[in-house]
């Protein structure tokens, strides 16, 4: 008896089910909201069923009472609705949002870039540096040479990577070429203390990639500099060493003193030296001013490096446009005197080097004469060099003068 009790139950709540449990059957289209063309696979979610949308972007799905309808495509928005007999559905494009991801084409990666490298870290730049140029600190890393003319570091220093001189090395700051434009070289000299804001410094070894330029066949140097930072930091510093060797620096790092998503670094300095070598004293001023805003989406970094020449010239830029008012730079420019320098360089295992130094001086008897660094022939609107190079059997001749074919006449003089 009891168990055609529980059966009749059964049969009466199946009864209520299909009385108070009613569905829908969906029918519709799907297209793009701007090219109107049919969506296919579009995913179709309504409780526990779901379906896609064919080629032509027809669907059909049933629909409990209650339940809403989703419908969800890679590169649309998504769209919840309450179920119709028969609907048309216009989706619309989005952009997919992800993870912030950073983009550096200038930075190798280990066992994914197929070149050699080595890396300097910040730790290895605090432990090395102290007031020498950036090439006497790479010079203990793998395939470096670097030497310097003042003998103790500061001042020209070069260096070369696997045998090739810094004019065939693409050197960087923050991807910035630093390299001269006509003669690819670099003057490590107008950049003084720059190491004092690297966070880190990448050396690539041989050709590597072509975004680094045409300078970039023996190998490439970039040097990665750093704004922002965890705390304040206010520091100034002084050190000597031998050699009327001196540094004086002082830095402010803003931390979060400007808020979470805004930093500041300024930093200046000096360094002096008499140098190791006689005439080879050296002085050089910098300074490096940054500043970084992080937004949701973009960082914005402004970084700006200021040399004693740079710093030298745009006070005299300045101080010109001042003196008349409405004065571009291109008329400041057009003013000036116009000169055309050269160089040359004579072969010495060819030629006796005082032989050569004496006819010089016989065939510009008429020219002042300044023997501090070779020797150096003065007029009043033109000079030329002789200098000995420090690393190769050669003497390099330098000549200036109002243009380029009375520049060659001092050269031909020399080398005839």
């Amino acid at each position: 008896m009891k168990q055609y009790i529980r059966i009749l139950m059964g049969y009466i709540f199946l009864g209520f089910t299909q009385i108070f449990s009613q569905s829908t059957e969906v029918n519709g289209i799907i297209v793009d909201g701007e090219t109107h063309v049919h969506l296919m696979g579009v995913n179709i979610v309504a409780g526990d069923n779901g379906t896609t949308s064919d080629e032509t972007g027809a669907f059909s799905i049933i629909v409990q009472d209650g339940f809403e309808i989703s419908f969800s495509y890679i590169g649309y928005k998504k769209i919840s609705t309450n179920p119709r007999p028969s609907m048309t559905i216009i989706m619309e494009p989005t952009v997919l949002e992800s993870d912030a991801i950073t983009v550096n084409a200038m930075r190798a990666i280990a066992g994914v870039t197929p070149v050699s490298f080595s890396n300097l870290t910040a730790k290895e730049i605090e432990t090395r540096y102290t007031v020498e140029d950036i090439p006497m600190i790479l010079a203990s890393e793998p395939g470096v040479w670097a030497y310097s003319e003042s003998g103790n570091g500061t001042g020209y220093s070069y260096l070369s990577i696997r045998g090739f001189d810094q004019s065939k090395i693409g050197v960087m700051i923050d991807g910035v070429p630093l390299n001269d434009n006509e003669s690819h070289q670099v003057y490590w000299v107008d950049h003084g203390d720059l190491l004092a804001d690297a966070s880190d410094v990448q050396i690539q070894r041989g050709i590597g990639n072509s975004l680094y330029g045409s300078s970039a066949f023996g190998g490439s140097i970039n040097v990665n500099t750093q704004i922002a930072s965890d705390k304040r930091e206010i520091k100034v510093s002084y050190g000597s060493g031998e050699w009327n060797t001196s540094k004086t620096s002082l830095r402010y790092r803003s931390g979060k003193d400007l808020g979470e998503d805004l930093s500041l670094t300024i930093r200046t300095s000096q360094v002096e030296s008499d140098g190791y070598r006689e005439n080879h004293n050296s002085k050089q001023k910098g300074m490096f001013f940054g500043l970084e805003h992080r937004g949701e989406k973009f960082t914005n970094k402004f970084r700006a490096h200021l040399g004693r020449d740079s710093l030298v010239a745009v006070a005299l830029v300045l101080n010109r446009m001042s003196q008349e008012n409405n004065l571009t730079i291109s008329q400041v420019h057009d003013s000036l005197p116009q000169f055309t320098i050269i160089k040359d360089k004579i072969d010495l295992n060819q030629v006796n080097e005082s032989e050569l130094m004496n006819k010089a001086k016989e065939v510009f008897s008429n020219s002042e004469t300044n023997t501090i660094d070779g020797v150096k022939f003065v007029w009043e609107d033109r000079w030329v060099h002789l200098r000995k190079s420090n690393t190769e059997p050669i003497m390099r001749i330098y000549a200036e003068a109002p243009s380029i074919n009375e520049a060659k006449e001092l050269l031909l003089k020399i080398k005839n």
